[in-house]
């Protein structure tokens, strides 16, 4: 049981990695299919290393040559590449030193009396404390389209720190008469908050590809728009060139009969009428004429 639970925690946390190397790094250069099944395969691969030898050096080792591998996936300079690593090799190891120091605070019989159910329950309770941490760096330094607003981070880490203490709570209370339940929803406690973080997400992109169909059904409007604002100019103007040498025609007779009341009422009634002529806004922004006018 504990193997299989550690490999479902390892798939967590390649998640984790997936979240944070996927939003800080470059565009993935294989596809969506391919991406996916490396960040699989580096779970299970780190994780079974771990269970079949558990020395401290070589685990480090895989997830450092593992890590760049990854990092591999993704465009970017190897300068970057290496940030990235290093980074998220302290942030492993901050969320895991967090943890034990949380677990060393618990009563030692507690701990003794239940030492598989309580390895589990570390190991969980680290990944829970990984991931916040993971999501909390990608909110606040990666792309923008992955930021939260200062509300959605509050509520985030309202909903985190409930989690932890929730978590803690179960095991104090409950480890010695329930050890199984604990261990289980604190399993399910991590799993919620993933849900609730990739529903978040999900609906964040949704959001985002609305967004960008009504900017462009705008855009296709304000083009449609500037185009018979357009086409009506070009009838205007054949109108005043056609107009224009009726006037001159008129002019030209009136002066030869040198009736020059009459010329310039005419050109009075001539300056009137351009004056109630409609002017189209002309800013040089073809989506703001076409909208405005």
């Amino acid at each position: 049981m504990y193997t299989a639970l550690f490999l479902l925690s390892e798939l967590i946390y390649s998640y984790s990695l997936y979240k944070i190397l996927g939003t800080l790094s470059g565009n993935c250069r294989i596809g969506k299919t391919g991406e996916t099944a490396c960040y699989l395969a580096y779970g299970l691969l780190t994780g079974g290393i771990y269970l079949l030898w558990n020395i401290p050096i070589l685990t480090l080792l895989s997830n450092l040559v593992c890590l760049f591998l990854l990092s591999m996936l993704y465009e970017g300079k190897m300068s970057g590449r290496i940030f990235y690593v290093v980074l998220i090799l302290a942030l492993l190891a901050g969320g895991e030193t967090i943890a034990m120091q949380i677990m060393r605070e618990m009563p030692a019989d507690v701990v003794s009396e239940n030492a598989v159910y309580g390895s589990i329950f570390t190991v969980y309770f680290a990944r829970l404390i990984q991931f916040v941490i993971f999501e909390i760096v990608v909110r606040i330094i990666g792309r923008r389209a992955h930021r939260f607003t200062v509300y959605q981070l509050g509520s985030f880490l309202a909903i985190s720190v409930g989690s932890i203490y929730l978590e803690i709570t179960l095991y104090l209370e409950l480890i010695r008469e329930r050890p199984l339940f604990v261990t289980t929803a604190c399993i399910m406690i991590l799993l919620v908050e993933v849900c609730i973080i990739w529903s978040y997400d999900m609906l964040s992109k949704e959001y985002q590809e609305a967004k960008k169909s009504e900017m462009l059904a705008l855009k296709n409007e304000a083009y449609h728009n500037e185009i018979e604002v357009m086409k009506n100019q070009e009838l205007s103007i054949r109108r005043m060139k056609h107009d224009m040498k009726n006037h001159c025609i008129a002019i030209e007779e009136l002066a030869k009969q040198k009736d020059y009341d009459k010329i310039q009422n005419y050109l009075q009634e001539m300056l009137q009428e351009m004056e109630t002529k409609q002017v189209w806004l002309q800013t040089g922004n073809i989506v703001i004429d076409g909208v405005v006018n």
